[in-house]
């Protein structure tokens, strides 16, 4: 796991979901909202 500080700070007060290597998927104000994002982003890749 890298140093993730430099996407805490462009991102602050928002909620960040994240690959396994530290890839931002989503973000978004709340858990629920970014949840939402993340699951259809995943998806999104799936069927690629």
């Amino acid at each position: 796991m890298r140093d993730v500080t430099k996407i805490f700070k462009k991102y602050q007060n928002k909620w960040i979901a994240l690959t396994d290597n530290d890839r931002v998927i989503c973000v978004g104000r709340t858990l629920d909202e970014i949840m939402q994002k993340a699951k259809k982003e995943v998806i999104a890749s799936l069927l690629q």
